[in-house]
Parts: C-alpha cells; structure tokens; sequence
C-alpha cells in the first residue's frame, strides 16, 4: 500500500493541541492490553498539550516533526541525541501515528526521512519500544533494527519493560 502524501515540517508550539491529540489516540490503541490501563485512562489531551507547549517552547537540542496530511497533523515523531547514561548516537525518542493510517506506509516513510537526516550526524540510532508491543517491534524489525538486549523500565509508563533496539546508520566499509 502507498503512504499517503504527507509533508514533514519542524513542529512548533501551536502544533501542541494536534501532537497530544496523536499521541493519546495512539497511545490507547497501541498500548491497550500493554500499559495498565488506568495510564491510558488518565490521559488527557489537556495535560499532553501542556507538556507539548513546554518541551516545543525550549526544544534543546532535540528534533520536533510532525507529519501533515491534507491540512492535519497525523503522526510526530521526536529525536536527537542519546539521552540515556552511557549510550552514544541518536535516539529515537518518539514516533506516533494516528491509528487510522496505521499499515499505510507513513511511519516507515517518517523513518526513511529522519534516518536520512540522522545519517549525516550519528553513527547509530537507538530507540525503546515496550517488550509486549509486538506490531511496534515487528515494525522496527523490518527496518533494520535489532534488539540490543538492554532493558528498562519506566514509572510514566506504568513500569512496563521497554527493550532497547539499535540501527547502525554507517554503511559496512
């Protein structure tokens, strides 16, 4: 199936509302049966956005996209340097896509875009996924990514275990 045509553009503050949006939308699909569910229950599009307006408002040096079909914000994704002790490269902090164009193409198309700019800057790129989100994993799988075999868990997430993946963004010599 063809992704559909989108254009990816740095978000900015006014982008908050839509980003919360996607994010509580995808999050409840995505996450439903994995994270507890009173976590998705009390998310609220109100308290994203407000943490969206703080994080746009002073990005640091993170990247902020978000992906625009027909007028609409449909997907985000954030990333930038390693954020975690120890680990080197790029993260891939976030990459949510409203669920009603899951399957289409759009998260991978998200992905070739921001690998190819990472390419220029970081020899590698990681990122963490929840254990039991299997369509996310597979997902990644499928676009190179492999398992590091470093876990962790985080309080926001209701504990979840989240495993680490790794993409070499170097070409073998």
């Amino acid at each position: 199936m063809q992704a559909p045509r989108v254009q990816l553009r740095a978000a900015g503050v006014g982008d908050a509302v839509a980003i919360a949006s996607v994010q509580c939308d995808a999050w409840r699909a995505g996450y439903a049966g994995i994270m507890p569910s009173q976590v998705l229950e009390v998310m609220s599009v109100d308290d994203c956005a407000n943490r969206w307006r703080a994080a746009l408002a002073k990005p640091g040096r993170g990247c902020y996209k978000v992906a625009v079909c027909d007028g609409q914000i449909v997907a985000f994704a954030t990333y930038g340097p390693a954020r975690d002790h120890g680990f080197e490269g790029a993260e891939l902090v976030a990459l949510n896509v409203l669920p009603e164009f899951w399957r289409q193409g759009l998260g991978r198309e998200l992905l070739v875009r921001i690998i190819a700019e990472l390419k220029t800057a970081y020899s590698s790129l990681y990122l963490w996924v929840a254990r039991d989100n299997i369509g996310a994993r597979r997902f990644y799988e499928t676009q190179g990514f492999t398992v590091s075999g470093q876990e962790k868990q985080h309080p926001e997430h209701g504990n979840i275990v989240e495993t680490c993946y790794r993409l070499c963004l170097q070409s073998p010599s």
